[in-house]
């Protein structure tokens, strides 16, 4: 009666651990699959800032200064066409200082916008970078750390499944 209780409990113990088995490789897919993906979506974050988001700031700063620069050409031909008009006695010299100051205005923006394009270029576009770099990096190593622990805990499991197979033979021989 005894042997047939510890042939009983081999069995119940073997498929208890064939199930644990079956669940951590069930488990240890789904991290493996969600390590690689972070892994993935890591380098598309490098290649999307360096191929895109940087690119696009770029031009975006060189279109505002475009811009700018356009605006005081304009605002000179409009502060030229004014004095004329002021000597003829048809504008103020109100109207001379604000043509004046839309030229100062441009220019300050021309300046903001160099400035900002100068500390991206030096600061933020490199530092961008390397931090995003460094999450790729990282999303690396912990995919690596994932599918070794992985294996690790799938061998434990198949090396509890041998000893409960054998507990199971031992059981079984016994009778």
């Amino acid at each position: 009666l005894a042997q047939n209780k510890g042939v009983i409990d081999a069995r119940r113990d073997l498929g208890n651990a064939i199930k644990d088995r079956e669940l951590r490789k069930l488990e240890t897919a789904s991290a493996d699959k969600q390590a690689a993906l972070d892994t993935e979506f890591a380098k598309q974050d490098v290649d999307r800032y360096i191929e895109g988001d940087a690119p696009l700031r770029i031009l975006s700063l060189d279109g505002d200064i475009d811009l700018a620069e356009e605006e005081i050409k304009r605002a000179q031909e409009r502060l030229a066409s004014t004095k004329k008009l002021q000597e003829k006695g048809y504008a103020t010299s109100l109207e001379v200082q604000a043509d004046e100051l839309t030229i100062k205005k441009h220019q300050n923006l021309i300046t903001k916008y160099k400035t900002q394009k100068q500390l991206y270029l030096k600061f933020d576009l490199p530092q961008m970078q390397k931090r995003l770099e460094a999450k790729y990096e990282q999303a690396q190593l912990e995919e690596h750390r994932t599918l070794q622990k992985s294996r690790t805990l799938v061998e434990a499991m198949e090396s509890l499944m041998q000893r409960r197979e054998e507990g199971l033979k031992s059981q079984n021989e016994r009778l």
